[in-house]
């Protein structure tokens, strides 16, 4: 579960490694097999495919957790979709510092990067309040 990773992404388990240090170690593996933009070419596929489906509700994705600009840049140039760009901080919450390739994601955009910037309360109570900065940033 989410709450599960999040007590765990950091705590060391494999000689002296974290599950967040074994993602970005293989992510960057996949990379050099499959190029820099592989993570985005992906995403952009599986939107596209859903995008396509026939409905009457407006189409609409939000993606919290952007790491790097090489993503944000794939989609800008793609030009296919509304891409609103959200930083997000969360009140009590001071970043760490990363090593090896943990370090290689986070942290990589800023907020003058983005298009909306929002501050999580510590329990994630305002999150109607994101909604809606992001509803008035599409009108």
């Amino acid at each position: 579960s989410e709450e599960f990773y999040q007590t765990v992404k950091d705590k060391k388990v494999l000689n002296g490694f974290t599950p967040r240090d074994l993602f970005c170690d293989l992510s960057e593996l996949v990379q050099k097999f499959y190029g820099e933009e592989v993570w985005a070419q992906h995403l952009h596929d599986l939107l596209e495919h859903d995008s396509n489906k026939d409905t009457d509700k407006p189409y609409c994705v939000v993606i919290d957790d952007w790491r790097r600009l090489i993503e944000s840049n794939y989609f800008e140039e793609k030009q296919k979709f509304n891409l609103i760009k959200v930083y997000l901080q969360k009140e009590g919450y001071s970043a760490k510092k990363l090593k090896g390739s943990s370090g290689n994601y986070e942290g990589k955009i800023s907020p003058s990067d983005c298009d909306i910037v929002f501050k999580f309360k510590e329990d994630y109570s305002n999150t109607p309040e994101l909604i809606d900065a992001i509803k008035s940033f599409i009108k």
